[in-house]
């Protein structure tokens, strides 16, 4: 459900090299965060004897790559445009690693 979406995420950076820390940013946390639930899926949710219909996998698996593809483009197409006035970037890391943090805690209770 979720290679389609980090295997983009994770071609993000030869795609489009270099275009800033914002840039930069964004496609990490995406690449991480689909990784890590790719590697959920593998080895840490019980499934039991159900598996995904293939009617239900490929909306859900689309879904989440055009959403990636959508967010890494549209940065792509506004990395030539200023930084905004407040920055943000750091809070919004420090929101991604609690994020990150809770859920590893939520798996590991």
């Amino acid at each position: 459900l979720y290679t389609p979406a980090f295997l983009f995420g994770a071609a993000s950076f030869f795609i489009f090299p270099d275009e800033g820390l914002r840039f930069f940013l964004l496609r990490l946390a995406l690449t991480v965060h689909f990784l890590k639930r790719v590697l959920e899926a593998l080895f840490v949710h019980k499934y039991g004897n159900t598996a995904v219909a293939l009617e239900d996998a490929i909306p859900i698996a689309l879904s989440y790559f055009l959403s990636t593809v959508t967010m890494i483009y549209a940065q792509h197409l506004s990395s030539e445009l200023p930084e905004p006035s407040i920055n943000l970037k750091y809070a919004g890391v420090a929101l991604f690693l609690m994020g990150i943090g809770g859920n590893f805690y939520h798996h590991y209770i």
